[in-house]
C-alpha cells in the first residue's frame, strides 16, 4: 500500500509550479525538490523518472510538452509471511 505525501503540477515552458499539495508538514522542502526538478535541462529529455533523494525519499515524476506531474508516496510495509 502507500500514501501520497506530496503532488505537484508544474508548467515546463516558463517552469512555474501551479498547485501542490502536501500531506504533511514537509511542502517547502518538497516544493524546493521540484524546483530542482524544473531546473534541471534533462527533464525534457527523460518524460518520466523515479530519483532517490536522501532528504525526502522518491521523486516521481511524469511530463508531457507542456506539464510535469510530480510525486512522493509514502510506503506502509505490509508482512507478507508470517
Amino acid at each position: 500500500m502507500a500514501n501520497v505525501r506530496f503532488l505537484a503540477v508544474a508548467r515546463v515552458a516558463d517552469k512555474t509550479i501551479v498547485a501542490t499539495h502536501a500531506t504533511n508538514g514537509d511542502s517547502k522542502i518538497m516544493e524546493e525538490k521540484t524546483k530542482m526538478v524544473l531546473r534541471s535541462d534533462r527533464v525534457a529529455d527523460q518524460r518520466r523518472l523515479t530519483i532517490n533523494d536522501k532528504a525526502v525519499g522518491t521523486l516521481h515524476y511524469e511530463c508531457d510538452s507542456a506539464t510535469l506531474y510530480l510525486g512522493t508516496l509514502s510506503l506502509r510495509r505490509v508482512a507478507m509471511y508470517r
